[in-house]
C-alpha cells in the first residue's frame, strides 16, 4: 500500500475504532507496516482482527495478521490443487493397475527390515491382497 491507500484505510478504520487516529504520523508508521500488503489484504486482516479482538488494533498486529491469511490461502490452494490433480490415482486404483505390486511392494519392505527368510513366512496383509484398508491396518505389528 501507498501512502496514500494507507490514509484511506486508516480513515476507513477510525471511523470503525476511533483511537486510531488518521494523523500524517500515524499513516507513515502503519505505511512502513503495511506497504507490501494491498488495500484488500489490510482490510480482511482488519476485518478478521475486530472479530477477534475489542483491543485497539496496532500497526504489526494487522501486518501479521495479513501475512497469516495469506499464508493460509496459500495452503488452501495448493490443497485444492493437489487434490484436484487429474495425474492422481488412489491406492485401490493403482492395485487394480498393478495387480499383486501391492504384495510384492510389501514383501520387499519385510525382507529389508527382517531378513527374506520370515518375509517369505509371513501371510501378506488384507490391504495388499484384498481390499482392506491400508489406513486399518498402520500401527499392527509384523
Amino acid at each position: 500500500m501507498n501512502k496514500q491507500e494507507t490514509h484511506v484505510f486508516l480513515t476507513a478504520v477510525n471511523q470503525n475504532d476511533p483511537r486510531v487516529e488518521p494523523s500524517s504520523y500515524a499513516v507513515s508508521v502503519w505505511q512502513e507496516q503495511l506497504e507490501k500488503l494491498t488495500p484488500a489484504q489490510a482490510d480482511a486482516a482488519y476485518r478478521a482482527f475486530v472479530r477477534r479482538s475489542d483491543d485497539k488494533p496496532t500497526a504489526r498486529q494487522i501486518r501479521l495478521l495479513a501475512q497469516s491469511l495469506i499464508e493460509s490461502a496459500r495452503a488452501q490452494a495448493s490443497a485444492r490443487q493437489i487434490t484436484h490433480d487429474t495425474t492422481k490415482i488412489t491406492f485401490a486404483q493403482w492395485k487394480v493397475k498393478y495387480p499383486g505390486r501391492a504384495e510384492q511392494c510389501w514383501r520387499d519392505g519385510v525382507a529389508s527390515v527382517r531378513g527374506s527368510d520370515v518375509a517369505a513366512c509371513l501371510p501378506a496383509p488384507q490391504w495388499a491382497v484384498g481390499a482392506g484398508s491400508v489406513v486399518a491396518s498402520v500401527g499392527g505389528r509384523l
